[in-house]
């Protein structure tokens, strides 16, 4: 099942080998010190709640390991205006194949080349095993932080007229009233040299 590593703000760790060669389905659920450090690390006020359902199956190529995880969260992010907090409920869902380096999708070119070749109609690359472990944790924090809100606001909450540029400077800025100005200074010429 999914083990804790030690240093991380969420990690949950499962061997690959294990997981391919047998399937596994689990739950997985952020204590209160891995969710204040997710929130930390992310910059957000609190995290209330983190977890997900996670199912690991064998690849359909025949190596690796496809996850495939559903989760939840709720999160408390500040105000880009206010400074005010702003709760919000995510919930999403994902899949990553994961394969040892050196197969499959990892197999690209010559390794004295150091060659990459991708192929625009084909599924993402494989995410590379490390040391045969998968971290679904840190998978699920990728995507948390993926899903935020990069500008939240408050309900109602405007920025104060002060800090906006009114019409004549915003007209005086744009790029197309400086474009119309320089042609005034540089008139075309009538004839051709």
């Amino acid at each position: 099942m999914a083990t804790q590593q030690p240093g991380c703000e969420f990690s949950r760790t499962v061997d690959a080998e294990a997981a391919r060669a047998q399937g596994l389905r689990f739950s997985v659920v952020a204590s209160d010190s891995e969710r204040r450090g997710v929130a930390s690390a992310l910059d957000l006020v609190s995290i209330g709640n983190l977890q997900a359902e996670v199912t690991l199956e064998p690849a359909r190529t025949g190596t690796g390991s496809l996850m495939s995880v559903e989760w939840q969260a709720d999160v408390v992010q500040s105000c880009v205006v206010t400074l005010e907090p702003v709760a919000t409920h995510l919930e999403d869902s994902f899949s990553v194949l994961y394969a040892p380096p050196g197969t499959g999708k990892h197999n690209a070119g010559h390794a004295a080349h150091r060659e990459t070749v991708i192929d625009i109609e084909d599924d993402e690359p494989a995410e590379p095993l490390v040391n045969g472990q998968i971290d679904v944790g840190a998978a699920i924090v990728e995507h948390l932080a993926l899903a935020l809100d990069p500008y939240p606001r408050s309900p109602g909450a405007e920025v104060p007229a002060q800090y906006l540029p009114d019409a004549e400077e915003r007209r005086r800025e744009s790029p197309f009233a400086k474009l119309a100005a320089l042609k005034s200074k540089f008139p075309p010429s009538s004839g051709r040299r």
